[in-house]
């Protein structure tokens, strides 16, 4: 029975009283159970004869006012017993309970299709960031191009003078010449898209011809550590001194080499074939590399302003890379990561490592071994772009030099699968040195930058950039 219809019934037999019966839907959403409460009839005649509200009252044909009807309800659905304005406004309360329901299913419904399509958006954005394109900024017959060489450094630095970036290139050897020399400097300038060639020197001259060096860039100067000579088949030279090479000069070609004397009460010994990064600016780490006496896992740090070695005391209770050479690294969000390099039984590590401090005051670190990269390599490159590290290039010890990348999700501790893709390859190489491509207007990486190498057929000359797409 829908609606408000009165049905007169007699409590006494003397005296009729109209009762409205309204019917309820079930609220939608509410499954609490039914639950009719027991019906008074109040009969009282003083009440019925006070209570002038209308509304609440109805008059039988012989003129007396019925009394009020009490109804115990819950609020569940049903048939309840109400005065007639009593269930008008049950009913306004139950619409109105009906509209905020549907409301806020609307609302979630709304919100759910806003959460499936950011979800969506950003798939697409993973998946397109895993896209990457190699461009080639200049071949090697370029007029004042370096030579074609591995085992090579190429570091960015920003002149003073008009704080442009330019790349330098630094020593290495070919199948041909053998060593170059740190006399004569190659290096691109962004600002004009061109190579350039600058005789260098110094109070102390210039370093001695080696490969296997590491360079590193902070402001306008670059600081070369370690490397390798071979004077011949049966004599070699690992180097253990540091220099500085300043290109903040009044004119372009006003480069200056200065031999750096350093201190400590453990100095970093000689070596090649490792790794150094700058850790905030400040100083410069190295990892690894190789001498006469082998391979090693030991860790230096640098205060490029005090010019004091320190040996970094990594936390007796983590693992500790396997002694290598030839492996990657780059640094980031206070942290190392070094991947791969040629072990000591000659095999090549299929690691990534992450480098990172425990109490930054004390001096302590620790190493983390993190997700392990698609393939082994040795003798490649990476850098950093954005919140990944990509490597590039290097050879898998046993018959494959690579032209791919790989790419290491930082914040997720995984390298991306198939959906990585690398266009426009360039030929495999392996002693390929590279660093970070840099946007003036955004101080940012937008690049890995990759010169030089080697594979089974030719040394490398041409110079390459990485982006993401």
């Amino acid at each position: 029975m829908s609606g408000f219809a009165p049905v007169t019934v007699s409590s006494d037999g003397n005296e009729e009283i109209k009762i409205y019966f309204e019917e309820i839907d079930p609220v939608e959403g509410d499954d609490k159970e039914i639950n009719l409460g027991d019906l008074k009839l109040q009969q009282n005649a003083n009440e019925s004869k006070n209570n002038n509200n209308n509304n609440k009252t109805k008059t039988t044909a012989g003129g007396v006012k019925a009394p009020i009807v009490e109804v115990d309800l819950s609020s569940g659905g049903g048939v309840a017993f109400h005065t007639q304005q009593q269930a008008q406004e049950n009913k306004r309360t139950i619409n109105n309970k009906k509209k905020k329901n549907r409301k806020l299913k609307n609302k979630q419904q709304k919100e759910a299709q806003q959460q499936q399509q950011q979800q969506q958006q950003q798939q697409q954005q993973e998946q397109q960031s895993h896209v990457y394109q190699n461009m080639c900024i200049s071949t090697q017959s370029a007029v004042n191009a370096p030579m074609a060489r591995g085992g090579c450094t190429i570091t960015c630095v920003v002149r003073s003078k008009d704080q442009s970036p330019i790349y330098v290139v630094l020593g290495g050897s070919d199948r041909n010449v053998g060593h170059f020399d740190f006399d004569k400097i190659n290096f691109y300038d962004v600002k004009e898209s061109t190579w350039k060639k600058v005789a260098v020197g110094g109070a102390q001259g210039a370093p001695s011809k080696r490969y296997g060096h590491s360079a590193v860039g902070r402001g306008d100067k670059i600081y070369v550590f370690g490397g390798k000579l071979e004077e011949s088949q049966d004599e070699t030279v690992d180097y253990d001194d540091l220099w500085e090479l300043n290109v903040g000069g009044e004119t372009e070609n006003d480069f200056v080499w200065t031999k750096l004397e350093t201190t400590g009460e453990v100095m970093c010994s000689a070596r090649n074939s490792h790794t150094a990064v700058v850790d905030g600016d400040k100083s410069m780490i190295v990892f690894g590399g190789a001498s006469c006496e082998g391979p090693k896992n030991d860790v230096f740090s640098i205060n490029l302003g005090t010019l004091v070695w320190t040996k970094i005391d990594i936390s007796a209770s983590t693992r500790q890379p396997a002694p290598r050479e030839m492996h990657c690294a780059a640094f980031a969000n206070e942290c190392a990561y070094v991947m791969g390099g040629r072990l000591e039984d000659g095999s090549v590590s299929q690691e990534m490592w992450r480098l990172s401090k425990v109490d930054a005051a004390k001096g302590k670190w620790r190493w983390d071994l993190v997700a392990a990269p698609p393939s082994p390599r040795c003798a490649h490159a990476c850098g950093i772009l954005g919140s990944s590290v990509v490597v590039y290039g290097g050879f898998d010890g046993e018959a494959t030099i690579f032209d791919d990348i790989m790419v290491y999700d930082m914040a997720k501790d995984e390298w991306v699968g198939t959906g990585c893709e690398l266009k426009n390859p360039s030929v495999g190489r392996l002693a390929v040195a590279a660093c970070g491509w840099w946007e003036a207007e955004e101080g940012n990486s937008a690049g890995l930058l990759f010169f030089g190498g080697a594979n089974a057929q030719c040394d490398l000359g041409d110079l390459n950039v990485i982006t993401c797409c």
